[in-house]
């Protein structure tokens, strides 16, 4: 699949493409996110592929491409203070945080993984993380699990808010909802 970059204008007629990375993912580009300053762009690739890269903007270049999970991931979002990624990997019902820069004592990036402790993985099944995000202090990292449960991990610490009564599909607008019902800030990415 390809990675479209767009120059956006306030009159959407008048926005560009201003590049095009062709093959950047075998198959699908199932989520990408942006730096604030548009300089950095990452992606995941859908179950064909299962990779995240990160890309300079500007030239194309690849810094880094890391295998996202068994699964095919179902979000990417950069961090407050964009050091760090946060990647959801669907039906394992796994966040992995990686370094932007790549670098990692196991050398993979790869700095944490945090698992949804869903009513079906605790059945020995997997429950998909539909979404994540980042409070916006950067200190706490958000899931929406399939199973309508909001996960929140503060340190090595996981607090799930009990199921929500809306329908399943996690969209901006509900995270930015959650967001300030439990006081975490109101940046949705």
């Amino acid at each position: 699949g390809s990675l479209r970059l767009w120059r956006l204008q306030e009159n959407v007629e008048e926005s560009q493409c201003t590049r095009v990375l062709t093959q950047a993912h075998r198959g699908e580009v199932v989520c990408c996110g942006l730096t604030a300053d548009g300089q950095r762009a990452v992606s995941a690739g859908g179950a064909e592929d299962g990779v995240v890269k990160l890309w300079v903007c500007d030239s194309g270049a690849v810094l880094w491409s890391r295998p996202a999970a068994a699964a095919a991931a179902t979000g990417v979002v950069f961090s407050p203070d964009e050091k760090l990624v946060a990647v959801c990997s669907g039906e394992e019902g796994l966040v992995k945080v990686w370094k932007r820069d790549g670098s990692s004592d196991a050398g993979d990036g790869c700095v944490r993984v945090l698992a949804a402790a869903t009513t079906a993985r605790r059945s020995g099944g997997a429950a998909a993380v539909c979404a994540c995000s980042w409070s916006e202090d950067g200190r706490r990292v958000l899931a929406a699990g399939e199973d309508r449960a909001v996960y929140v991990w503060s340190g090595e610490t996981e607090n799930k808010v009990p199921a929500s009564s809306q329908p399943l599909g996690v969209s901006t607008a509900f995270l930015r909802q959650f967001r300030a019902q439990y006081n975490l800030g109101d940046r949705t990415t």
